[in-house]
Protein backbone atom coordinates (compact mmCIF):
# COMPACT_ATOMS: atom_id res chain seq x y z
CA UNK A 1 0.00 0.00 0.00
CA UNK A 2 1.09 3.58 -0.64
CA UNK A 3 0.39 6.34 1.90
CA UNK A 4 1.01 10.06 2.07
CA UNK A 5 1.29 12.48 5.02
CA UNK A 6 2.61 16.01 5.34
CA UNK A 7 3.78 18.68 7.78
CA UNK A 8 4.59 16.43 10.71
CA UNK A 9 6.46 19.33 12.38
CA UNK A 10 8.33 17.43 15.06
CA UNK A 11 5.35 15.37 16.18
CA UNK A 12 7.23 12.12 16.59
CA UNK A 13 4.66 10.55 18.93
CA UNK A 14 1.86 11.38 16.49
CA UNK A 15 3.89 9.89 13.64
CA UNK A 16 4.24 6.61 15.53
CA UNK A 17 0.53 6.59 16.31
CA UNK A 18 -0.24 7.14 12.64
CA UNK A 19 2.02 4.25 11.62
CA UNK A 20 0.09 2.07 14.06
CA UNK A 21 -3.26 3.39 12.81
CA UNK A 22 -2.49 2.51 9.18
CA UNK A 23 -0.81 -0.77 10.18
CA UNK A 24 2.31 0.28 8.30
CA UNK A 25 4.29 -2.69 6.98
CA UNK A 26 7.72 -3.15 5.43
CA UNK A 27 5.98 -3.81 2.12
CA UNK A 28 4.19 -0.43 2.25
CA UNK A 29 5.51 2.98 1.18
CA UNK A 30 4.92 6.26 2.98
CA UNK A 31 5.62 9.61 1.34
CA UNK A 32 6.20 12.50 3.76
CA UNK A 33 5.58 15.79 1.97
CA UNK A 34 8.00 17.95 3.89
CA UNK A 35 8.11 20.18 6.94
CA UNK A 36 9.26 17.37 9.17
CA UNK A 37 10.99 19.76 11.58
CA UNK A 38 10.03 22.73 13.83
CA UNK A 39 7.06 23.51 16.09
CA UNK A 40 6.70 20.09 17.71
CA UNK A 41 8.82 18.72 20.57
CA UNK A 42 10.87 15.96 18.89
CA UNK A 43 12.12 16.98 15.43
CA UNK A 44 15.46 15.16 15.64
CA UNK A 45 13.88 11.97 16.99
CA UNK A 46 11.40 12.08 14.11
CA UNK A 47 14.15 12.55 11.52
CA UNK A 48 16.25 9.77 13.04
CA UNK A 49 13.32 7.35 12.97
CA UNK A 50 12.40 8.19 9.37
CA UNK A 51 16.03 7.78 8.31
CA UNK A 52 15.96 4.17 9.52
CA UNK A 53 12.93 3.31 7.38
CA UNK A 54 13.83 2.72 3.70
CA UNK A 55 10.14 2.68 2.78
CA UNK A 56 9.55 6.21 4.13
CA UNK A 57 10.28 8.67 1.33
CA UNK A 58 10.90 12.29 2.46
CA UNK A 59 10.16 15.28 0.24
CA UNK A 60 11.72 18.64 1.03
CA UNK A 61 9.61 21.31 2.72
CA UNK A 62 10.51 24.94 3.28
CA UNK A 63 11.13 24.40 7.00
CA UNK A 64 13.42 21.45 6.24
CA UNK A 65 15.31 23.51 3.66
CA UNK A 66 15.85 26.42 6.03
CA UNK A 67 16.91 24.09 8.85
CA UNK A 68 19.41 22.29 6.63
CA UNK A 69 20.85 25.52 5.20
CA UNK A 70 21.34 27.12 8.62
CA UNK A 71 22.48 24.02 10.48
CA UNK A 72 25.00 23.18 7.75
CA UNK A 73 26.75 26.46 8.49
CA UNK A 74 26.75 26.02 12.26
CA UNK A 75 27.41 22.28 12.48
CA UNK A 76 30.38 22.86 14.81
CA UNK A 77 28.74 25.48 17.04
CA UNK A 78 29.05 25.11 20.81
CA UNK A 79 26.26 25.82 23.30
CA UNK A 80 27.78 29.10 24.46
CA UNK A 81 28.47 30.47 20.97
CA UNK A 82 26.41 32.83 18.84
CA UNK A 83 24.98 31.46 15.59
CA UNK A 84 25.60 34.82 13.97
CA UNK A 85 29.34 34.25 14.21
CA UNK A 86 29.01 31.24 11.87
CA UNK A 87 26.42 32.42 9.35
CA UNK A 88 26.97 34.25 6.10
CA UNK A 89 24.51 36.98 5.04
CA UNK A 90 22.09 34.58 3.35
CA UNK A 91 22.27 32.17 6.28
CA UNK A 92 21.59 34.96 8.74
CA UNK A 93 18.47 36.01 6.83
CA UNK A 94 17.20 32.45 6.86
CA UNK A 95 18.07 32.08 10.56
CA UNK A 96 16.02 35.19 11.38
CA UNK A 97 13.04 33.82 9.44
CA UNK A 98 13.50 30.44 11.11
CA UNK A 99 13.44 31.84 14.63
CA UNK A 100 10.30 33.82 13.76
CA UNK A 101 8.60 30.68 12.43
CA UNK A 102 8.95 28.18 15.26
CA UNK A 103 12.40 26.84 14.39
CA UNK A 104 13.91 27.29 17.84
CA UNK A 105 13.04 23.77 19.05
CA UNK A 106 14.92 22.22 16.14
CA UNK A 107 17.83 24.64 16.60
CA UNK A 108 18.16 23.92 20.31
CA UNK A 109 17.87 20.16 19.79
CA UNK A 110 20.70 20.37 17.27
CA UNK A 111 22.83 22.34 19.76
CA UNK A 112 22.29 19.61 22.35
CA UNK A 113 23.18 16.79 19.94
CA UNK A 114 26.61 15.21 19.70
CA UNK A 115 28.79 15.47 16.59
CA UNK A 116 27.73 12.15 15.09
CA UNK A 117 24.04 12.91 15.52
CA UNK A 118 24.49 16.32 13.93
CA UNK A 119 26.19 14.78 10.90
CA UNK A 120 23.55 12.04 10.59
CA UNK A 121 20.72 14.60 10.66
CA UNK A 122 22.37 16.80 8.04
CA UNK A 123 23.15 13.83 5.82
CA UNK A 124 19.52 12.72 5.97
CA UNK A 125 18.07 16.17 5.28
CA UNK A 126 20.33 16.40 2.25
CA UNK A 127 18.65 13.26 0.86
CA UNK A 128 15.16 14.82 0.71
CA UNK A 129 13.80 14.95 -2.83
CA UNK A 130 12.04 17.93 -4.42
CA UNK A 131 9.19 15.85 -5.79
CA UNK A 132 8.09 12.27 -6.31
CA UNK A 133 5.70 10.48 -8.64
CA UNK A 134 3.58 7.48 -7.72
CA UNK A 135 1.03 5.10 -9.24
CA UNK A 136 -1.69 3.59 -7.08
CA UNK A 137 -5.29 2.48 -7.43
CA UNK A 138 -5.33 3.17 -11.15
CA UNK A 139 -4.29 6.81 -10.66
CA UNK A 140 -1.06 8.74 -11.17
CA UNK A 141 0.16 11.20 -8.56
CA UNK A 142 2.64 14.08 -8.45
CA UNK A 143 3.80 14.71 -4.88
CA UNK A 144 5.39 18.00 -3.80
CA UNK A 145 5.56 19.97 -0.57
CA UNK A 146 3.91 23.22 -1.61
CA UNK A 147 2.84 23.81 -5.19
CA UNK A 148 4.34 24.38 -8.60
CA UNK A 149 5.38 27.94 -9.34
CA UNK A 150 5.72 28.96 -13.00
CA UNK A 151 3.70 25.89 -13.97
CA UNK A 152 3.46 24.92 -17.62
CA UNK A 153 1.65 21.73 -18.68
CA UNK A 154 4.38 20.81 -21.14
CA UNK A 155 7.24 21.39 -18.66
CA UNK A 156 8.94 18.30 -17.24
CA UNK A 157 8.97 18.07 -13.47
CA UNK A 158 12.75 17.86 -13.34
CA UNK A 159 12.96 21.32 -14.90
CA UNK A 160 11.43 23.00 -11.84
CA UNK A 161 13.81 24.30 -9.19
CA UNK A 162 13.70 24.32 -5.42
CA UNK A 163 11.97 27.69 -5.17
CA UNK A 164 9.25 26.51 -7.55
CA UNK A 165 8.29 23.56 -5.36
CA UNK A 166 8.75 24.32 -1.66
CA UNK A 167 7.39 27.83 -1.12
CA UNK A 168 4.54 28.53 -3.58
CA UNK A 169 1.07 27.40 -2.55
CA UNK A 170 -0.96 26.03 -5.45
CA UNK A 171 -4.08 27.52 -6.99
CA UNK A 172 -6.68 25.05 -5.79
CA UNK A 173 -9.19 26.38 -8.30
CA UNK A 174 -6.95 25.29 -11.17
CA UNK A 175 -6.41 21.88 -12.71
CA UNK A 176 -2.65 21.45 -13.10
CA UNK A 177 -2.65 17.97 -14.61
CA UNK A 178 -5.53 16.44 -16.55
CA UNK A 179 -4.12 12.95 -16.11
CA UNK A 180 -2.50 13.16 -12.68
CA UNK A 181 -3.44 14.23 -9.16
CA UNK A 182 -1.28 16.90 -7.51
CA UNK A 183 -0.69 15.98 -3.86
CA UNK A 184 0.46 18.82 -1.61
CA UNK A 185 1.08 19.88 1.97
CA UNK A 186 2.26 23.35 3.08
CA UNK A 187 -1.16 25.05 2.86
CA UNK A 188 -3.45 24.05 5.74
CA UNK A 189 -6.70 22.70 4.38
CA UNK A 190 -8.53 25.03 6.78
CA UNK A 191 -7.36 27.87 4.51
CA UNK A 192 -8.74 26.31 1.32
CA UNK A 193 -12.17 27.54 0.30
CA UNK A 194 -14.75 24.79 0.25
CA UNK A 195 -12.80 22.28 2.33
CA UNK A 196 -14.77 20.45 5.01
CA UNK A 197 -13.54 21.12 8.56
CA UNK A 198 -10.78 18.81 9.80
CA UNK A 199 -10.55 16.97 6.49
CA UNK A 200 -8.17 16.61 3.58
CA UNK A 201 -9.15 18.50 0.43
CA UNK A 202 -10.03 16.86 -2.89
CA UNK A 203 -11.10 18.80 -5.97
CA UNK A 204 -9.90 19.54 -9.53
CA UNK A 205 -7.22 16.84 -9.39
CA UNK A 206 -5.87 18.20 -6.10
CA UNK A 207 -5.28 16.27 -2.91
CA UNK A 208 -4.18 18.54 -0.02
CA UNK A 209 -3.22 16.83 3.23
CA UNK A 210 -1.81 19.49 5.58
CA UNK A 211 -3.97 19.67 8.71
CA UNK A 212 -1.21 21.00 10.96
CA UNK A 213 -3.12 24.24 11.53
CA UNK A 214 -5.81 22.09 13.16
CA UNK A 215 -3.21 20.04 15.10
CA UNK A 216 -4.06 16.90 13.15
CA UNK A 217 -1.89 14.48 11.18
CA UNK A 218 -3.77 13.25 8.13
CA UNK A 219 -2.73 10.24 6.06
CA UNK A 220 -4.30 9.11 2.80
CA UNK A 221 -3.91 5.64 1.33
CA UNK A 222 -3.50 6.33 -2.35
CA UNK A 223 -4.53 2.81 -3.38
CA UNK A 224 -8.16 3.40 -2.41
CA UNK A 225 -8.32 6.97 -1.05
CA UNK A 226 -9.01 5.97 2.55
CA UNK A 227 -8.28 8.75 5.05
CA UNK A 228 -6.78 8.44 8.52
CA UNK A 229 -6.56 11.15 11.18
CA UNK A 230 -4.53 11.45 14.38
CA UNK A 231 -4.98 14.38 16.77
CA UNK A 232 -1.67 15.91 17.87
CA UNK A 233 -0.68 15.08 21.43
CA UNK A 234 1.12 18.37 22.15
Amino acid sequence: MIYVVSDLHGNYDGFLKMLDEIDFKDSDTLYVLGDVVDRGPKPLELLADMACRPNVIPILGNHDYVAFTVLSQIRDIQDDEDAGDYLDAAGLRLYTWWMENEGRITFEAFLAADEDTREDILDYLEEFSLYEEAEAGGYSFVLVHAGIKNFKPEKNLDKYNLNDLIFEKPDYGKVYFEDRILVTGHTPTAWIEGCAPNKVYRNKNHLAVDLSFEHIIAAVRLDDGKEFYIKNSY
